[in-house]
C-alpha cells in the first residue's frame, strides 16, 4: 500500500558536478518517537513514522466522510466503519453509515468509562481488493480494536482472515448474512447483529412455493425456476446452494452463475440461450439485480417471468429506476428490518433517524442493525475493555449473560 510518510529525510550535498542524497530509514524505534515529533495520530512502521489516522491512500478520511472524534488522542475509543461510501454500493451502505453516525452522537457527550469515542470511515468501493486495503488500513496503521463492517459477506469474510482475527481485531457487521461467518476459525473476533442466510433461505423456498401454488396454470411439477449466483460470492453462493437444496425436487431449477461486478449482455447471452423460458427468476445479487431482471423480461417477452430478490438487491435508488411493466412481478426476502411500532427503543430510532436525515429508515436494509451495531461495541468495551478480544468478551456478557440495568 502506497502510503506516504511524514519524514524521510533527504540531504542533498551539491560538490562539483556530484550530489550525495542521505536517506534516514530509522528515525523511529516506536510510536511515542513519532507521536513527539509529529504528533498522537503518528505511527511507527518499520523504522518511519508513518501517515496519521484516517489516511489511506485516498479510501479513509474522505472529505464526505471526515473522521469524528478525537481521533488525534491516543486515549480517544477509535473504531473503524468500513463500507461502500462511492459508486454504486453507495446507495445502499449510506442508511447503514448514517445510522452508525446517529448512534455515535448518542455516546459523544459522555463517552465511555471517561474516553472519548472516534470514528474513521472508508470506502470499500464495493470492491474486495479496496476493502481489504481500507481494512488493513484500520488494522495495521490506525490500529483500531474493532471495525464496524464490511456490509458484504466476502468481504467481512476475507478482511477477517488476512488482518482481523491474526491482529485480534474485532469485527461487527450489520448486514453480513453468509452461513460461512458462523463457522469462522475467528477467536471470537468476528460478529454481526443480522440473522445467517439460513433464514433467508427458508424464506426463499417459502417464496416460490407460495407463487407456484397461488398460479392456476403451475404446479410443483412443470413450474421452472432460474437460479442465478454470483461467482465466487461466499454471501450469493451461499443462498444458492440452501436454495436449491431446499426447492422441491420435482421444479426444473436451472441454475446459474454470473461474474463478481461485471454483469454484460455478453455473458447473459451465452450462458441464457437455449434454456427453458422461465416461470419465477431467482437474482441472488446486490443492486445489478434490478439490471439482470430487466433484460430477462425483454428477451423473454411471452414468458413475463416473475422475480424474487435477497436482501441484497434491496436498494429503493434501483427500484424506482426499474422499468414499469416489471411492476407487480418483483418480490424479495430479507431479515426483518422494522422494529415493533410498539417498542418503545425502535420507535425513539425511527423518529431520530428521520428527522435528523429526512428518511424512513424502515424504508433500507440494516438501518436499524448498524444503529444496534455501534450500540453493542460501544456497551461491551464499557463492560470488559477496549482492545479486540475484551470487546468481545463484553458481547458475550451481553449476549449471554445476566441482564441487568
Amino acid at each position: 500500500m502506497d502510503i506516504p510518510n511524514l519524514a524521510v529525510v533527504l540531504t542533498c550535498c551539491v560538490l562539483c558536478s556530484g550530489c550525495s542524497i542521505l536517506i534516514d530509514v530509522n528515525e523511529c524505534k516506536s510510536d511515542g518517537e513519532c507521536r513527539s515529533a509529529y504528533g498522537p495520530s503518528s505511527v511507527c512502521d518499520d523504522g518511519v513514522c508513518d501517515a496519521p489516522r484516517g489516511v489511506a491512500t485516498g479510501l479513509c478520511g474522505l472529505e464526505e466522510h471526515p473522521p469524528l472524534g478525537p481521533i488525534e488522542d491516543p486515549s480517544t475509543f477509535t473504531m473503524g466503519v468500513l463500507f461502500a461510501l462511492t459508486g454504486d454500493g453507495a446507495d445502499f451502505a449510506t442508511p447503514i453509515v448514517n445510522a452508525i453516525k446517529l448512534a455515535w452522537t448518542d455516546f459523544e457527550p459522555l463517552g465511555i468509562d471517561g474516553r472519548k469515542i472516534g470514528l474513521i470511515f472508508c470506502d470499500s468501493e464495493s470492491e474486495l481488493e479496496s476493502a481489504l486495503e481500507a481494512g488493513e488500513h484500520l488494522i495495521t496503521k490506525a490500529k483500531v480494536p474493532a471495525i464496524i463492517g464490511a456490509e458484504f459477506s466476502s468481504h467481512t469474510i476475507s478482511i477477517a482472515n488476512e488482518f482481523a482475527i491474526p491482529n485480534s481485531t474485532l469485527m461487527m457487521s450489520p448486514s453480513a448474512t453468509a452461513v460461512l461467518i458462523s463457522d469462522l476459525n475467528d477467536d471470537d473476533l468476528v460478529w454481526r447483529t443480522t440473522v445467517s442466510d439460513n433464514a433467508q433461505v427458508a424464506g426463499l423456498v417459502g417464496m416460490i412455493h407460495s407463487l407456484i401454488e397461488s398460479d392456476p396454470e403451475l404446479t410443483l411439477s412443470n413450474a421452472t425456476v432460474w437460479v442465478l449466483s454470483i461467482e465466487a460470492d461466499a454471501y450469493s453462493a451461499g443462498l444458492r446452494d440452501g436454495l436449491t437444496a431446499g426447492l422441491d425436487s420435482s421444479i426444473s431449477i436451472n441454475a446459474s452463475a454470473y461474474p463478481v461486478a461485471n454483469w454484460e449482455d455478453s455473458w447473459y447471452t451465452s450462458e441464457i440461450v437455449g434454456l427453458p423460458e422461465p416461470d419465477i427468476v431467482a437474482i441472488l445479487g446486490f443492486q445489478e439485480s434490478w439490471d439482470i431482471a430487466e433484460q430477462i423480461d425483454a428477451d423473454f417477452p411471452n414468458a413475463e417471468p416473475l422475480f424474487i430478490m435477497a436482501d441484497g438487491g434491496r436498494v429503493e435508488a434501483e427500484a424506482e429506476k426499474t422499468a414499469p411493466e416489471l411492476e407487480g412481478r418483483i418480490f424479495g426476502t430479507a431479515p426483518r428490518n422494522v422494529g415493533d411500532p410498539e417498542y418503545t427503543p425502535y420507535k425513539n430510532f425511527q423518529v431520530k433517524y428521520a428527522s435528523t436525515y429526512d428518511d424512513d429508515p424502515n424504508n433500507a436494509q440494516f438501518v436499524a442493525h448498524a444503529y444496534d451495531a455501534f450500540y453493542a461495541v460501544a456497551l461491551a468495551a464499557a463492560a470488559e475493555g477496549f482492545t479486540g478480544p475484551e470487546i468481545a468478551q463484553g458481547l458475550r456478557r451481553i449476549t449471554q449473560g445476566e441482564e441487568i440495568t
